[in-house]
This record gives C-alpha cells, structure tokens and sequence, in this order.
C-alpha cells in the first residue's frame, strides 16, 4: 500500500490515481494515523471490463 497525506492527494490527485489504475491501494493519513483508503472497486478487479458505468457508483 502506498500511502501521502491528505494534501499531497489534494495537490497531486491524477499522480495517485494512477498507482489505483494499476491495482495499488492508496493510504489516506492525517496527523499519523491511515484515515481512509483509495483502490479500484472489487467488481472492477474481478472483472476483465473495466468499462463498468460510473453511475453505479455514484452516492
């Protein structure tokens, strides 16, 4: 797992995502501690389409 602090996610966004388009997993940490984790949604992995509609995972 990689992990950066919330504002080098922040600045550097598009940079972090791509390690998630690769497969890594992205630790979140703020004041030491992992906070939140960013990776490609289960179905993604699972599946040989990556094309999945993005509606599926809006909140």
């Amino acid at each position: 797992m990689i992990t950066a602090s919330v504002l080098e996610i922040r600045d550097q966004l598009s940079h972090y995502l791509q390690y998630v388009k690769n497969g890594e997993k992205i630790g979140i940490i703020e004041k030491n501690h992992i906070i939140a984790e960013i990776s490609m949604p289960e179905s993604v992995r699972t599946e040989e389409k990556t094309n999945i509609p993005v509606e599926q995972y809006r909140l």
